[in-house]
């Protein structure tokens, strides 16, 4: 198994395998796929039921979270 983050590949195989079930158990289990959306592509496991959303663009940093000044002193 070759790791390309955020999943797992076989040489010649452009499926990928599901991270938690090879990490975890050294099960080589296909992930299923569900749907693309413009930002990124849903696969999911049905051995152990986990779901991935895997990013299109990685380099688009998500927005930054207003943070809430400290005022306590």
């Amino acid at each position: 198994m070759e790791f390309k983050e955020p999943f797992y590949f076989q040489p010649d195989d452009k499926t990928p395998f599901c991270p938690a079930c090879w990490e975890l158990k050294n099960s080589a289990i296909h992930l299923i796929f569900q749907f693309i959306r413009e930002d990124a592509v849903r696969w999911d496991c049905k051995v152990c039921h986990n779901t991935f959303m895997d990013q299109k663009d990685r380099n688009v940093k998500r927005p930054q979270r207003h943070q809430i000044p400290n005022t306590w002193g």
